[in-house]
């Protein structure tokens, strides 16, 4: 006794059908890892000058940024800068 083909059940290569429907939306998969650092953009145009809060000890001395604040840091007093 020997095994013998007496033929195939796969038959000749169909007609492509039409696209289905679109399936559901399936749950959202789990996150990836970071990608790598982007490049450096380029630099920007300088802003203008703003205030500033600057501390220190003993009462501000010198000019600053019309409203700017000076913290004095024994006393606690605050000092804004006036035109």
């Amino acid at each position: 006794m020997a095994w013998a083909n007496i033929g195939s059940l796969k038959g000749p290569k169909g007609d492509k059908g039409d696209t289905g429907e679109q399936g559901k939306q399936g749950i959202q998969g789990l996150k990836g890892e970071t990608g790598p650092t982007g490049q450096t953009g380029p630099k920007g145009d300088k802003g203008a000058d703003g205030t500033s809060v600057t501390a220190g000890t003993g009462a501000p001395t010198g000019t600053a940024v019309v409203g700017s604040v000076y913290i004095d840091a024994a006393t606690g007093n605050l000092y804004t800068y006036k035109a």
